[in-house]
């Protein structure tokens, strides 16, 4: 399919996600692994210290029943406190075919992990610090990133804005998107056209259903300025789905995006 780009944000990714903390410290309180044919529990470990992740039939197994369900492989939840002493939540997967074929973007499928598992146990923030996300690939290599709670919660407040945005264009609203777009600040466009150019595109398209997120990169432009990524897909009627990504001043709390790219 020819791809548009309405807006294509050229950028370094210099800065993706959090450092990897050492896993060392007390850890592994229990484990929760879902078969992916039957989705049931297949291993539970006995808590051995005073915090507790929720049992097998709780919050912590609908998180991997889900995590498994977009990615497939196998997926396990763990907690404790790292040598730093900052308790965590841990959900690690494996034997995953989607993404050992998806490498690519494995920095934004490893930030979704985190997130689809956050706001499962979200109600049981106060007994953690942050969230560790682990892929184990099929050639033994893996990846760990740890993203704080605050992190998390910033992009799940940014995720509402994206689903108001998602809702003017399924209302056919375009002139509603001018007050939600900054186009002064960290780079320079006309808004005016670029809704223009959205209408003209949503007049071939399919009507738009829903966004499905793919993850998000904290990265900087070449001004140095942190911008929060966001990325996914239009879900739209018949299949005729199409990219879509959103960028945020995460330093801004209202309702407001700095620019957004959209591929056909």
């Amino acid at each position: 399919m020819r791809g548009l780009y309405i807006i294509l944000l050229a950028v370094f990714l210099i800065s993706c996600g959090s450092e990897e903390e050492s896993n060392s410290g007390k850890k592994e309180t229990i484990t929760v692994a879902i078969d992916p044919e039957t989705g049931q529990p297949s291993a539970v470990q006995t808590p051995t210290a005073t915090m507790t992740l929720p049992g097998p039939n709780d919050m912590t197994q609908f998180a991997i029943k889900e995590i498994t369900g977009f990615y497939g492989g196998i997926a396990r939840a763990s907690n404790g406190t790292t040598n730093k002493g900052k308790r965590f939540y841990r959900i690690d997967i494996s034997n995953s075919p989607i993404l050992d074929s998806n490498v690519k973007i494995t920095e934004l499928n490893i930030s979704n992990i985190a997130i689809l598992f956050y706001k499962h146990i979200s109600p049981e923030k106060d007994k953690f610090d942050e969230i560790q996300a682990s892929i184990t690939f099929g050639d033994g290599q893996k990846l760990v990133k740890t993203y704080t709670k605050e992190k998390l919660e910033l992009v799940i407040s940014k995720v509402v804005v994206i689903t108001k945005i998602v809702g003017l264009l399924k209302a056919k609203n375009y002139d509603g998107l001018l007050p939600l777009m900054n186009d002064k600040s960290h780079i320079v466009y006309d808004k005016t056209m670029l809704v223009k150019s959205i209408e003209r595109a949503e007049e071939r398209l399919e009507p738009v259903k829903e966004f499905i997120p793919y993850g998000f990169l904290f990265i900087l432009n070449d001004k140095k300025k942190e911008l929060l990524h966001i990325s996914g897909v239009l879900l739209r009627e018949r299949g005729n789905n199409n990219e879509f990504s959103v960028d945020f001043d995460p330093s801004v709390t209202k309702e407001e995006i700095l620019f957004l790219n959209y591929k056909l």
